[in-house]
């Protein structure tokens, strides 16, 4: 998959590290299925690979793929930016609404309980 316009718009994806650049390639979950078979892995940024043995640790992105993935990834509309703004205050509220909930509360110095 070399081409931006074959890579669908939901892609699931595992990350695969490479023996040959040592890097963390995404691979889409049908390929993925095809590489088990034949030991060779074709990540979303057209990369064919042999992957590294399952249990090394994570290396560098390769930076191909990640572009595949940003090019992929529609620009926020002022309607999406306005949305995820009142999210976020909508999620800020109320942890500082819980947060104060949960205060202890005592009576002023000075002043009673009524």
């Amino acid at each position: 998959m070399s081409n931006d316009s074959d890579v669908p718009v939901h892609v699931f994806t595992s990350w695969v590290t490479s023996i040959a650049d040592n890097a963390d390639h995404a691979v889409t979950d049908e390929a993925m299925v095809a590489g088990m078979t034949s030991g060779h892995y074709v990540a979303v940024c057209g990369a064919a690979f042999t992957p590294a043995v399952m249990i090394e640790p994570e290396r560098p992105a390769c930076l191909s793929c990640l572009a595949t993935f940003h090019a992929r990834t529609p620009a926020p509309t002022p309607q999406r930016s306005r949305l995820a703004w009142r999210q976020s205050l909508k999620a800020l509220l109320t942890r500082l609404f819980t947060w104060c909930h949960h205060m202890p509360v005592a009576p002023l110095p000075g002043t009673e309980w009524v």
